[in-house]
């Protein structure tokens, strides 16, 4: 194979993942506004379910949107991590704290249809799973545990070597 062919075909390869995080983004985008109309619907906004999908639906938007702008940039010769040292730091947290949520969203969902067909009987847990007072206080409880455990991102540690001898300083840095 000659170098020509190689550079080629990385070419290609380039421009179909453009056009794939392109297409795969934008489709993204579109079917999660519709899987919030969907859930926003009477059926299934009177039930928990339907609180947790959307509020599942709003965060994927938002996964997409950062890896975008995270992978984007790479296609025209420019590295999003590059720009800036807060925009490094900015992405890479949001980038975590969107997955993880996602993910923690989706146990939450699994947890809420098992705790519904095991207990459905019982007043009391029917009427906690459908209350929206509570569901939209564990939603945004999860939100605040993971922003702080994913807080650690914003911790530095300075390596300053000065004549053979190593301090290290730990600080926090915001923004």
């Amino acid at each position: 194979m000659s170098l020509s062919f190689t550079i080629y075909i990385q070419d290609i390869t380039i421009k179909a993942a453009f056009y794939f995080i392109g297409i795969m983004g934008s489709l993204g985008i579109v079917l999660n506004l519709f899987g919030i109309l969907v859930f926003s619907r009477k059926t299934f906004a009177s039930m928990s379910m339907g609180l947790y999908n959307i509020a599942l639906a709003l965060v994927n938007n938002c996964v997409i949107v950062i890896n975008c702008l995270i992978f984007m940039p790479s296609f025209y010769g420019q590295d999003s991590f590059a720009w800036s040292q807060t925009s490094c730091i900015l992405l890479n947290y949001l980038n975590r704290v969107t997955l993880h949520y996602a993910s923690w969203l989706d146990m939450m969902i699994a947890i809420d249809r098992t705790v519904y067909i095991l207990y459905s009987t019982r007043p009391f847990v029917s009427s906690f799973l459908l209350n929206k007072k509570y569901l939209s206080s564990i939603i945004l409880g999860l939100l605040v545990c993971i922003l702080a455990i994913n807080g650690q991102i914003f911790e530095y540690k300075i390596v300053s070597e000065y004549e053979n001898v190593t301090s290290q300083y730990n600080f926090t840095k915001f923004g």
